[in-house]
């Protein structure tokens, strides 16, 4: 039943096929106040992210763009890691481009086991609307997961590297860690294309621990810490190595 419920929402894209490449600007916020309760000991930098969500026809391209750091704590320093998540709901891929990752590697998986991994969430669809960059969303609740979705958007998809079973794309998502939220929309010529990497589906072997990003040259990777610049956008590209 779960797979045949996974099977309609890749057939649910084909909706969508024939639109224009769009492409959604999102602001995420880390919520160092849930974790400052868990560790008070811990500090963090207090920073905001930007990505952007690309969809042409039934592929999507979510980028990790750009770093604003408001300050930083003396003596701080932590790893951000420049990412790229790619889906393609035709033909059943996943594909993951992390700084994470060793030696040029991506996670590559079939998308209908992606979805299955969120499959038994027990979304309750509520009636509360609310309009996000000039679209209309529905809340869905489900335990700490708060969505705001969109059926003008018939893509299951959302902002970070979860995909849900909602009929439609999420425009914003708050949980215990943080929230994405979508800031502006616009259609663009950006077509989605994969990249020509090295891959694999097992993330557990090819995830760097933070030793090794911090012995190693910083591939993909951005070092926050006092002398980084602050009060600016400071771009975060992923380069194919």
């Amino acid at each position: 039943m779960k797979k045949f419920s996974i099977l309609c929402l890749l057939i649910m894209t084909l909706t969508f096929a024939k639109s224009q490449s769009i492409k959604i600007i999102f602001d995420h916020i880390q919520n160092n106040d849930f974790i400052l309760e868990k560790v008070p000991t811990l500090k963090f930098s207090d920073y905001l992210l930007r990505y952007s969500l690309l969809i042409d026809s039934q592929k999507t391209k979510f980028t990790l763009d750009s770093i604003f750091i408001k300050n930083c704590p003396d003596k701080f320093r932590s790893f951000l890691a420049a990412q790229e998540i790619y889906t393609d709901f035709k033909e059943s891929k996943w594909l993951s481009c992390n700084g994470r990752y060793r030696n040029g590697l991506c996670l590559f998986v079939d998308l209908a086991d992606r979805l299955d991994k969120t499959a038994n969430w027990q979304w309750e669809i509520t009636d509360e609307k609310q309009e996000i960059i000039g679209m209309v969303c529905t809340k869905a609740v489900c335990k700490n997961n708060i969505a705001w979705f969109t059926e003008e958007i018939s893509l299951p998809i959302a902002p970070g590297n979860k995909l849900f079973s909602l009929p439609g794309a999420v425009l914003k998502y708050v949980n215990i860690s943080g929230e994405y939220t979508a800031i502006s929309i616009e259609k663009v010529t950006e077509k989605v294309t994969f990249p020509k990497v090295l891959v694999s589906d097992e993330e557990g072997k090819i995830t760097k621990s933070f030793s090794e990003m911090d012995d190693q040259p910083l591939n993909n990777i951005f070092l926050i810490s006092t002398a980084s610049p602050t009060n600016k956008w400071i771009p975060i590209q992923f380069k194919v190595e």
